[in-house]
């Protein structure tokens, strides 16, 4: 069976002293997806971000979903039996996927939809 969690990357610090947030999902290997997130290690307590960061519910809301999207698409692919015979290359697709970050055959495989939560960073959303 699969397993996820979440992973501050301390290893690639950004310009403004903030760590990216990913989730660790190990099948056959281990291999991260970003989330898009990033954070001050002391504001990184218990897998939340806590202390006075903008938006900080709503990014906690977020990295719990994310969480529990791919904890049920890993649950999901197990049921059926399809997660034995997955690569870890195409499951990391599958997860990829869930969020937008890699457009589904329906769509323009030239054209990336910006997340909406990613719009909200920068201005406040409703």
């Amino acid at each position: 069976m699969a397993s996820v969690k979440l992973y501050l990357d301390k290893r690639s610090k950004k310009v403004d002293g903030t760590y990216p947030i990913k989730l660790t999902v190990t099948h056959i290997k281990s291999f991260h997806v970003s989330l898009g997130v990033s954070v001050s290690a002391e504001n990184w307590i218990d897998n939340k971000i806590e202390g006075s960061i903008k938006n900080k519910t709503f990014l906690n809301n977020y990295i719990s979903n994310r969480f529990i999207d791919v904890e049920n698409l890993l649950l999901k692919l197990q049921l059926e039996g399809k997660l034995t015979d997955m690569t870890t290359n195409q499951l990391k697709n599958k997860i990829k996927q869930l969020s937008g970050d890699v457009p589904t055959k329906a769509e323009d495989p030239l054209h990336f939809k910006t997340p909406r939560w990613r719009r909200c960073l920068s201005v406040p959303c409703l």
